[in-house]
């Protein structure tokens, strides 16, 4: 533990090594959440002894895997905006994707995916029965929210607006044409995750169009979207429809002061917003 306490406390003390720091704190995460519970285990004591040895005034509670990881990824936060490549690997971890960002998999093509496997007599192997792919959508939209002003790209951020856009249509054609029956999406936990990633995500783009001019019509375009899923109830999963409502509670709470910007971003007569490309 010493030598990797020295190796934190390197990387730590220099701001030009934080991009190796936050590789490093991805590491300790993805040990964090191993599907192993002593790797687990293993890794709480090593996220405790790095953190509360790398030179820091405070030391939060870092007891048990759960509680480390979620303190990890706060405590990372500073380090992480002094990293170009953190946006990516942040929207690439919300929406659950190996591939590198620019060829995210269209959430039409996820759907037919899933409609294939619940067909299927046996069902695929989950690479990690512990991770709960709509708790690392809520965690890792948290900390990108975190980035915003710091880190954000333009590119990537296009490409994930892209991917919400066309999820949001998707999801919303799905539930229309599938309903509520026993054996359809209610039922299914890759679709109830896939909703929920995309709701997080939409989540942070509102943010960003707040916080930057030029992602403006972006947001109201996924707030649009996000209300017409909302509106379209027949299908509807009760934990989205909640998580949407809580979603524009907490955006409207965040820019109390910006109460005219938030109306007009969230507004139901897109007139004004014709300038915007919408397609």
């Amino acid at each position: 533990m010493h030598g990797a306490q020295s190796l934190w406390a390197y990387l730590y003390d220099d701001t030009t090594r934080w991009d190796l720091l936050f590789e490093t704190s991805l590491i300790v995460y993805d040990i964090l959440n191993d599907d192993d519970e002593d790797i687990r285990e293993l890794g709480s004591e090593i996220a405790f002894t790095l953190m509360c040895g790398a030179g820091r005034e405070t030391c939060r509670s870092y007891s048990g895997p759960e509680a480390a990881s979620r303190e990890l990824l706060h405590d990372m936060l500073p380090w992480a905006r002094a990293t170009h490549s953190a946006w990516q690997k942040g929207i690439a971890r919300l929406a659950d994707t190996s591939l590198a960002i620019f060829l995210m998999e269209p959430v039409s093509r996820i759907l037919l995916r899933v409609n294939k496997a619940r067909e299927d007599l046996f069902e695929v192997e989950k690479p990690n029965l512990y991770l709960s792919r709509h708790d690392e959508a809520r965690r890792w939209a948290g900390f990108l929210k975190g980035l915003i002003g710091h880190a954000v790209s333009s590119e990537s951020t296009s490409r994930l607006g892209a991917w919400v856009t066309e999820g949001l249509r998707s999801l919303a054609a799905h539930i229309e044409a599938e309903g509520n029956s026993a054996l359809d999406w209610t039922s299914n936990s890759e679709l109830f995750a896939l909703g929920l990633q995309l709701i997080h995500a939409a989540d942070v783009l509102l943010f960003v169009s707040m916080q930057q001019e030029e992602w403006q019509c972006l947001g109201s375009q996924v707030a649009t979207l996000l209300r017409e899923l909302s509106q379209g109830k027949r299908g509807m999963h009760p934990y989205w429809d909640g998580a949407i409502e809580e979603l524009r509670s907490s955006f409207s709470v965040a820019f109390a002061s910006l109460r005219s910007k938030v109306d007009r971003i969230w507004s139901q007569d897109l007139a004004q917003w014709m300038f915007c490309d919408f397609e």
